[in-house]
């Protein structure tokens, strides 16, 4: 499997929108240019027929990591009208769902599963693993720490 960074999370973003939508992706790293003159800048702009996405791209799925890319979308969908705003992420755990849910914000992890909502556009597809699971128990803040 394939290190994440930002460009190798990008990429696979676009081959998983491209596969999901069955259309091929108009891609971009033109940053979109809001109503107050300001250029705004989400990590890929991707358009599909009619449709634009602005992908806020996270390597964790940590709360803190979505809710930040929750809050930056938010402001851009405000600015620039006519957008989806997309969280993604290398797997969608039900917590960053739940607040992706109340946020209105739509998302797609790079383990295949997505939650996409648009006037005229509804991709839900779940139950795909967990590919980018790391070895090991879970973090536990009461566990032992090992002094190596």
């Amino acid at each position: 499997m394939e290190r994440l960074n930002k460009t190798n999370s990008i990429n696979e973003a676009v081959k998983r929108l491209t596969s999901m939508l069955g259309q091929s992706v108009d891609f971009s790293y033109e940053h979109p240019i809001g109503k107050d003159g300001h250029q705004y800048q989400p990590d890929l702009v991707v358009k599909v027929g009619d449709f634009i996405f602005l992908l806020e791209v996270k390597s964790t799925h940590q709360v803190g990591m979505i809710a930040r890319a929750i809050k930056l979308l938010q402001g851009y969908e405000t600015i620039v009208a006519n957008t989806i705003p997309v969280v993604v992420v290398p797997f969608m755990d039900e917590v960053g769902i739940s607040r992706c849910n109340e946020a209105e914000v739509s998302w797609l992890d790079l383990s295949g599963n997505a939650d996409i909502k648009a006037p005229g556009l509804r991709l839900y597809i779940r139950g795909e693993k967990n590919n980018y699971k790391r070895p090991g128990r879970k973090w536990n803040p009461f566990s032992p720490k090992v002094h190596v």
